[in-house]
């Protein structure tokens, strides 16, 4: 899914997303979610810190830059994790991302001519004219699907390639705790109950 660029200018109409492809959308949105927290456990072993310590430093740091300190991380680590760390974010993840942001934050338009859906970015082109273009991408359906399919088999290679299994099962709790703030509202709205009647 490499990234190329229309040498001619085109026109969209008006589509709607079929179920199959926003199904494969979905998909793509929540299995980048698996990813970041696959990258969260990732970096709290290498930098030796439990997974709680490393959310408070990362905060909401873009799947980007956390990409960019595990690598950072990584070659302080050892050649072996330098190198899986290469080739699992590599040019073919970086086209998956791509897609994932397109998707995730993309205004949809339509159809473009070849049947591809198109979505604009907030990506802008240097002005021309006085005044700058959008950048748009269009991804074909099977392209979206096959994106899908694809980033399971990758979460899949990355647990296995560094190791991620067990720290991914002890964060599988059998129960949720109750939030502060629900406690608090809880014993606000709680009324004694009505006196029986006779």
């Amino acid at each position: 899914m490499s990234k190329s660029y229309s040498p001619t200018p085109s026109k969209t109409c008006p589509a709607v997303l079929d179920d199959e492809t926003l199904l494969a959308i979905g998909e793509i949105i929540t299995k980048f979610a698996e990813i970041e927290n696959l990258i969260n456990l990732y970096i709290s072993g290498l930098a030796q810190l439990s997974e709680s310590r490393t959310g408070v430093l990362l905060g909401r740091m873009s799947i980007s830059g956390k990409i960019e300190k595990a690598g950072y991380l990584a070659s302080m680590t050892g050649k072996m994790i330098t190198e899986i760390h290469s080739n699992l974010f590599n040019s073919d993840f970086g086209d998956m991302l791509r897609c994932r942001n397109v998707m995730a934050h993309g205004h949809f338009l339509g159809k473009t001519e070849d049947g591809s859906f198109a979505f604009r970015t907030n990506q802008t082109l240097n002005p021309s004219d006085g005044e700058a273009s959008y950048v748009v991408a269009s991804y074909p359906k099977s392209e979206i699907i096959r994106t899908a399919k694809v980033l399971g088999e990758y979460i899949e290679h990355t647990i296995k390639l560094l190791n991620l299994q067990t720290s991914l099962d002890k964060q599988s709790l059998p129960f949720l705790k109750a939030h502060p703030k629900g406690r608090r509202q809880r014993k606000k709205s709680a009324k004694p109950n009505p006196p029986p009647h006779s």
